[in-house]
């Protein structure tokens, strides 16, 4: 700003006759002009026709100053706005990077409940113990958690049942047990009963399905879901997993 002041000065031509008439008329013009510096001799004809050329020119001086106040104060609201957009622009890649972070790590750190194993088991006849032939056939199913981090409200659903083909996946079975909280590594038991003798199984040589899921969901309450499929081999006397991505799976 000082600079554009000394520019219109300058260039002016009335700060220019000032400047001419101040350095003829003043009687100290030659006093000074002998006994001051040749550099510090102009300074008192400028300084009188600074003074002179401000007090003649005050309005406009005042009209000009607060046009360049104006100016500035806009450009520095533009440039502020500039600044909170950007700002705003790098808070919300910021947040973005968070929550991509957030669910990585969710996804590498969360609970997965698995069948670690499924056994065979006879269960006597109350009446008849002595009697093998018509033991019930049932099943044990061993499950773990795999995953990094709990699963709570865990809902196992299952039931038997004799079919000619594997059973319908999309029809939900009854609650054989549950468990509140299941820590990473932590193994549990679930038995069921198919009510049927082996004696029966011999006889109609019809397949023994045993089908269900395990529910459960990891502290972001993010529902996760296991399922199951296996059939009854009676030459091995064993359970034997189903083909079939549509009842074995894990998500």
């Amino acid at each position: 700003m000082v600079c554009v002041f000394a520019l219109i000065l300058w260039t002016s031509l009335d700060f220019q006759e000032c400047i001419k008439n101040y350095r003829e008329n003043d009687p100290a013009a030659e006093y000074l002009k002998k006994s001051i510096s040749v550099f510090v001799g102009p300074f008192p004809s400028y300084r009188h026709c600074v003074g002179a050329y401000v007090t003649d020119k005050n309005a406009v001086i005042t009209a000009i100053g607060t046009l360049v106040i104006a100016v500035f104060t806009t450009v520095l609201g533009i440039f502020t706005m500039s600044l909170a957009k950007s700002t705003r622009v790098a808070a919300d890649a910021a947040k973005e990077a968070a929550e991509i972070a957030r669910e990585e790590f969710i996804s590498t750190h969360r609970p997965k409940i698995i069948i670690h194993a499924i056994d065979a088991k006879r269960i006597p006849n109350i009446t008849k113990p002595e009697a093998s032939e018509i033991d019930r056939l049932g099943a044990i199913l061993l499950c773990v958690n795999k995953g990094r981090s709990s699963a709570v409200n865990v809902e196992i659903r299952g039931a038997t049942m004799a079919s000619k083909s594997i059973p319908d996946s999309k029809i939900q079975r009854p609650v054989i047990k549950t468990v509140d909280s299941l820590e990473s590594g932590i193994k549990i038991w679930t038995e069921i009963d198919t009510e049927r003798s082996f004696q029966e199984l011999v006889a109609f040589k019809q397949p023994i399905y045993f089908v269900g899921t395990i529910a459960y969901f990891d502290k972001n309450e993010n529902r996760r879901e296991t399922g199951f499929c296996y059939v009854f081999d009676l030459n091995s006397g064993s359970w034997r997993r189903t083909e079939g991505k549509g009842h074995n799976y894990a998500y």
